[in-house]
């Protein structure tokens, strides 16, 4: 697991990191005709969304640990 250094460029660094292991990448990709086809909801699958989180889902809980 990497550790990102500074909250400013944690974003960039995980998208490069992604954008760097091409087997993850394709993964993760969604194409329009798939977003097109299942809404943001594949999005959600795709990315390992919590159920809370993702559109229609319950709110977690307080006291509930989000990932």
């Amino acid at each position: 697991m990497y550790v990102y250094d500074s909250p400013i460029t944690c974003a960039w660094e995980g998208g490069s990191a992604l954008a760097s292991d091409k087997k993850a990448y394709g993964t993760k990709v969604v194409t329009r005709k798939e977003y097109l086809e299942y809404g943001s909801n594949i999005c959600s699958t795709r990315f390992d969304t919590p159920r809370g989180l993702q559109e229609g889902g319950k709110e977690p809980a307080d006291d509930e640990d989000v990932y």
